[in-house]
């Protein structure tokens, strides 16, 4: 079995390490600073003398480092091994918020972690019960901000099964074997846990909720850590500043302004609607019954109750424009002989039939004449 480096210093970022197998990619040394992907938290990635390691994971052998290209790696050659410190870093910082925010989900509100997911922008925490609200929500993060002043050591120690069944802690315990590795957040949390942590509450930065989702019953949160939650604010910002000046509104007034903005154009667009109606029923009072095609700007959707209401039953509708849409109204017949003859895109039934067309509304209107008067 591999030393594990990075359970004795966390924030140890290279060592000098020897090669005991190789297979393929996967290459296992006798000590190692990388942590394998486990507990919702990737593995690490980083340099081999120079040779790229793009990921690491747990097999039936020890822990495996995934080479780009392992090629000219063998068993008892020794070098430097290098952590990609700022991916790494990220994700102790990620999974040590994770602990800190299921944590204070359990003690203030009475709800469990049923799972969780570290990805590069953000964590995801499924709880064990209803949704929270936003009040709920705005006191969890009141509190990792209070947490986080008040610079609560983060550590860990090894105990046997029965101990750490004896704590009575949050989560169950989810390892075999008779020792248990439990991370504590003093003051907050103690959970069984294999992942790597930041050495104290302080460093965990800036936390802020993401949006929720329902799934399997439970509610799955998701949050923003440190760099991805200023990024965020900052964006947010940025936009409401922006927003502030295209309506000319005060930034705590923009919501209300976009409000009516949406409401002005969900009545306008109802006018248009009833306009493009009568539009389209003025040209359908003017068509002669034994017209063949008709073209028009107006959307064809406000043609068909007109056209079946007043007798049509074998006419070609032509969109204008870029719609480049058709409706015809006739038999199935008729409409196969159009089809395949004019490349039409679309379908029906009942004697109504819709699509696109892809050649150019001259040509299309020349050739549905011939197809229609039998040329």
């Amino acid at each position: 079995m591999e030393e594990k480096l990075y359970y004795q210093d966390p924030y140890l970022r290279s060592a000098e390490a020897g090669i005991v197998a190789v297979e393929e990619n996967n290459v296992y040394f006798d000590r190692t600073v990388f942590y394998p992907e486990a507990g919702g938290q990737p593995g690490d990635r980083g340099v081999f003398e120079g040779r790229r390691i793009v990921d690491t994971k747990k097999t039936g052998k020890g822990i495996a480092h995934v080479f780009d290209d392992a090629s000219g790696l063998y068993v008892g050659m020794h070098g430097t091994m290098t952590l990609d410190w700022d991916h790494r870093h990220a994700f102790m910082e990620k999974h040590s918020a994770q602990h800190l925010i299921s944590s204070l989900f359990f003690g203030m509100f009475g709800l469990g972690t049923v799972a969780v997911h570290l990805s590069d922008e953000y964590v995801s925490i499924e709880l064990d019960g209803d949704a929270p609200g936003p009040d709920c929500l705005d006191a969890i993060e009141d509190a990792v901000a209070e947490a986080s002043r008040k610079k609560a050591a983060i550590h860990s120690a090894v105990f046997t099964r029965m101990e750490v069944e004896q704590m009575h802690l949050r989560r169950s315990i989810k390892v075999s074997g008779d020792e248990v590795r439990v991370v504590f957040i003093d003051g907050y949390d103690a959970v069984p846990c294999g992942g790597v942590h930041l050495a104290s509450t302080s460093e965990i930065g800036e936390v802020s909720f993401l949006y929720g989702e329902t799934i399997r019953g439970h509610v799955r949160t998701f949050w923003l850590v440190g760099g991805s939650a200023v990024l965020e604010r900052r964006r947010n910002r940025d936009a409401v500043r922006r927003l502030s000046t295209l309506l000319s509104e005060k930034p705590a007034d923009v919501v209300d302004a976009v409000e009516r903005k949406i409401g002005e154009i969900e009545a306008l667009r109802s006018s248009v609607r009833h306009l493009q109606e009568r539009l389209a029923g003025n040209e359908i009072a003017l068509l002669d019954p034994s017209v063949k095609v008709h073209r028009t700007s107006v959307p064809l959707e406000f043609f068909r109750t007109g056209l079946v209401k007043h007798g049509f039953s074998d006419i070609l509708l032509i969109g204008e424009g870029d719609r480049k849409e058709f409706l015809y109204i006739g038999c199935d017949e008729a409409f196969k002989k159009l089809k395949d003859r004019l490349l039409l895109r679309g379908g029906g039934r009942a004697g109504l039939f819709q699509g696109a067309y892809v050649m150019d509304a001259d040509t299309l209107e020349k050739e549905a004449l011939k197809v229609m008067y039998g040329e």
